[in-house]
């Protein structure tokens, strides 16, 4: 089915959110003529990250792929490459477009890079190898670039962070796995300095052993204390870890970091199993559950914010086998988030071919367009905004800020 018909089928759901669902769910590739002219732009290109976000082969920098593409009023839509994808996008006199079987669907736009990605430190290393500008007014650090979760093969199915690093270190990225607090902190004060950044995101992999002599907790508080020190102030932060004990919590919390994301994934217990074997093995699900509103507690009220790799419960053969079980799951442990004063959010699934789940192909839009309609329409049940700590301008993995901007009334 193309694009255009889906419009027609889903004729009560703006346009430009069927168009990014779409490129969301199955990719998108450059002709020739686009990608040569693109990649004389300045422009953010994609490398440096956690996770390729590449349906296809993984892209790195040298490559030069844009990372996110926008569309419209500051829509941002993540690149995800896909050479098999319906959707290409050209270029005519300097005019970007998406196509479908030679039809021209959007025109897109390309942001310009951040002016802190042409700067090095004093050691050499590129600042953009430090700090990551996914979207418009976002920062985004991976402090801890590997995952223990991948060591005895416990790592979740639809991640490919450990084999993301391997080929980004091969192809010439200079990939920090460890990274030095100090240094995260300068660049983040120098990336602060361009007016258009609000944002902070802060992951990193599972640490179950010891980095530098510390514990996880202790490892990761470290940093958040230097860059406290560094900024004086906290910028709106997101902070992702697992689901901690109520201690561990508390430390956190000291620092300063006033959102948390302990990531459940996906919301049945068995597919929880099955699919997040690590999180299951070392918290277990209910566990997991139990301390994620635990930390509501301790930052408050929609201040826990646990990602939904949405699309993932349909994941074969494991998964649901209707669109009509996957989404009545997951927009349960929504509501049950939201009645406990957890605010749920949303990564749509890319399907990255080095990860466990690679190849299958991704659910149907349907799905997509009820779980954001539910979603919505949930946050609205309980008096809710959207979550804090990030924006429309820079969310290009999901749609579940677009609903509000187009269907404010809905």
């Amino acid at each position: 089915m193309s694009i255009f018909d889906l419009f027609k089928e889903f004729s009560d759901v703006n346009k430009t959110i069927i168009f990014k669902l779409e490129l969301l769910r199955q990719g998108v590739k450059f002709s020739e003529k686009a990608l040569k002219k693109v990649q004389e732009i300045d422009t953010a290109f994609k490398g440096f990250f956690l996770f390729s976000y590449d349906r296809g082969g993984m892209v790195t920098h040298e490559q030069k792929i844009p990372d996110y593409m926008y569309v419209g009023d500051n829509t941002p839509i993540q690149v995800r490459t896909y050479d098999k994808s319906p959707y290409t996008i050209d270029e005519t006199n300097g005019i970007f477009v998406v196509m479908e079987n030679g039809e021209t669907i959007e025109e897109v736009y390309f942001l310009p890079a951040p002016k802190y990605y042409s700067k090095y430190l004093s050691d050499g290393t590129p600042m953009r190898a430090i700090v990551n500008a996914p979207g418009l007014d976002r920062l985004f650090v991976t402090i801890n670039k590997y995952c223990e979760m991948f060591k005895a093969d416990n790592q979740c199915w639809y991640c490919d962070f450990v084999p993301t690093t391997a080929e980004q270190t091969k192809k010439g990225e200079k990939i920090i796995t460890h990274k030095d607090p100090e240094q995260v902190a300068e660049v983040l004060a120098v990336a602060l300095e361009e007016p258009r950044f609000r944002h902070i995101y802060l992951t990193g992999g599972s640490i179950l052993s010891s980095v530098m002599g510390m514990n996880e907790i202790e490892y990761y508080c470290r940093h958040l204390n230097t860059i406290r020190k560094r900024l004086k102030v906290w910028y709106p932060t997101n902070f992702q870890i697992g689901a901690l004990k109520e201690d561990d919590w508390k430390r956190i919390y000291d620092t300063g970091v006033g959102v948390v994301q302990p990531n459940i994934e996906v919301w049945d217990k068995e597919l929880f199993k099955v699919l997040c074997p690590g999180k299951d093995k070392y918290v277990g699900y209910d566990e997991w559950i139990k301390r994620t509103i635990k930390g509501v507690d301790i930052f408050g009220p929609w201040r826990v914010m646990p990602n939904f790799v949405t699309g993932v419960e349909m994941a074969k053969p494991m998964g649901f086998k209707d669109v009509e079980s996957a989404v009545k799951s997951t927009l349960g442990g929504f509501e049950f988030f939201m009645e406990h004063g957890v605010m749920p959010r949303m990564d749509l699934w890319c399907i990255e071919p080095k990860s466990k789940l690679g190849g299958q192909d991704p659910p149907p839009i349907e799905y997509y367009i009820r779980i954001g309609q539910g979603y919505t329409s949930l946050r609205r049940k309980f008096g809710l905004g959207l979550p804090i700590a990030d924006s429309r301008e820079s969310y290009g993995i999901d749609c579940q800020y677009d609903w509000d901007y187009f269907h404010p009334s809905c």
